[in-house]
């Protein structure tokens, strides 16, 4: 028959960074009512909230990643109609028919126009992607801020059931520690949030730049004869 065992807390010292600073040994909580385990399970269960929040993250920028090529395709075509429009100015000029010159500089404006649409596109998807990348961050701060609130919740059911096998074990290095990870979690999501302004604001011009560029592209509406009488 196995023998009793008294419970065993152990606090576990880990490297900077990820991961709780102490935990407890699941063995040691064994004996108590899993009814009383409650707060536990509720943290256990954020951690796979945010485990979820990082494969989101992981996806939207593999999105990004595709989006980004074929937006660089879209640039190089539109720098070879430009350069096309560019020629066809320079051409004109030299025949010095203005009619033609007119509607040759036109298109230059119109493709010149194009062009810089397609660049600040480039530059709006490439600092989404950057945005989503710090997302994936946030979500790695949110999942060790989690596994350091079940340390935390481990520890206060250990302590109110008077588990202590460690002169040094206290109660309050969970709570310093779940409230060091909640700071770095916090200043996680406002980079996000400072950076989603940004996003959104380059998005913005984007969808502001490609709406004039249709427009300048739409052709001229057809002169209204004059009415007879």
């Amino acid at each position: 028959m196995r023998s009793l065992q008294l419970p065993i807390v152990i606090l576990l010292a880990v490297g900077c960074g990820s991961g709780p600073k102490y935990k407890v040994d699941d063995v040691s909580l064994a004996p108590i009512p899993i009814a009383e385990k409650q707060a536990i399970f509720a943290a256990q269960n954020e951690i796979s909230v945010a485990r979820s929040e990082r494969q989101k993250a992981d996806a939207d920028v593999a999105a990004t990643e595709k989006e980004i090529i074929s937006a660089e395709s879209e640039h190089e075509q539109a720098k070879l109609e430009t350069k096309k429009a560019q020629l066809g100015a320079d051409e004109q000029k030299k025949l010095g028919d203005a009619t033609k010159l007119t509607q040759a500089a036109r298109e230059l404006e119109v493709a010149e126009a194009g062009q810089h649409a397609a660049s600040v596109k480039i530059d709006w998807l490439s600092k989404r992607k950057k945005w989503q990348r710090e997302q994936g961050e946030a979500a790695d701060a949110h999942a060790t801020l989690a596994e350091s609130k079940v340390e935390l919740e481990k520890a206060r059911l250990a302590s109110s059931k008077g588990i202590k096998p460690n002169p040094d074990f206290k109660l309050e290095n969970f709570a310093d520690d779940f409230a060091s990870k909640a700071k770095a979690w916090s200043a996680a999501k406002r980079q996000v949030e400072d950076r989603q302004t940004e996003v959104d604001r380059l998005g913005d011009s984007w969808r502001q730049l490609v709406a004039q560029h249709t427009q300048m592209r739409a052709p001229a509406p057809a002169a209204t004869p004059a009415a007879t009488k």
